[in-house]
């Protein structure tokens, strides 16, 4: 799946490992996630609104505790997860709110370790945003993330919304039914129009 597809996509549905360079002597904040609080859906359903239902048993997309910091030269997040596979879809996101307005960012992965990365402001459009990184590490289990504060107009503070998103790609025609999995890492249901948030992390 293109990146910026997906990145729409995450769009439409918002409405202690190392960190990436750049972070030193940052705020760092840490926020914990419930275990085994996935839920599932059909992504081949045709219902207008998805029907979520839980999903203990998955663990790529089951997001445990996220890691920021905001220095001042860049954010760094670092996303923790169960366990995280490298042979299915999956994207992790951020909604980054700010003084000056928000921001989504979308970390898509098919099978294997490369990450696409992308950032967009409100729903106006991808942005350029040069030195905008991302990693998968599967031996830590983690994704992270690594954004320029010019790129979030040097605001003073973020306040994140970190979201997970996974599925196998069907291979020829599509089958009945394709077991999507989604986690929110700040509460243990998944809104259509909202993400949860944790605390302020302010710019050192």
């Amino acid at each position: 799946m293109n990146h910026r597809l997906a990145l729409r996509l995450v769009a439409a549905l918002l409405p202690a490992a190392a960190l990436l360079p750049g972070a030193a002597h940052a705020e760092k904040v840490v926020t914990e996630d419930a275990v085994g609080d996935v839920l599932q859906a059909d992504l081949a359903s045709e219902l207008d609104e998805p029907v979520w239902v839980p999903a203990p048993d998955e663990v790529s997309t089951d997001i445990v505790r996220t890691v920021a910091a905001y220095g001042d030269t860049r954010l760094t997040v670092t996303v923790h997860f169960r366990d995280l596979l490298n042979t299915r879809y999956q994207e992790t996101y951020l909604k980054i709110l700010t003084p000056n307005g928000s921001y989504i960012l979308g970390a898509a992965r098919e099978p294997g370790t490369r990450v696409d990365v992308a950032i967009m402001r409100g729903r106006v459009g991808e942005l350029e945003c040069r030195g905008l990184r991302a990693k998968f590490d599967g031996g830590a289990d983690t994704i992270s993330v690594s954004v320029p504060a010019s790129c979030l107009d040097e605001a003073r503070w973020v306040r994140l919304g970190v979201g997970a998103t996974g599925f196998d790609i069907p291979e020829g025609e599509m089958p009945e039914t394709v077991p999507f999995f989604g986690d929110d890492g700040h509460r243990d249901a998944i809104g259509d129009t909202s993400i949860g948030k944790g605390p302020k992390v302010r710019r050192d």
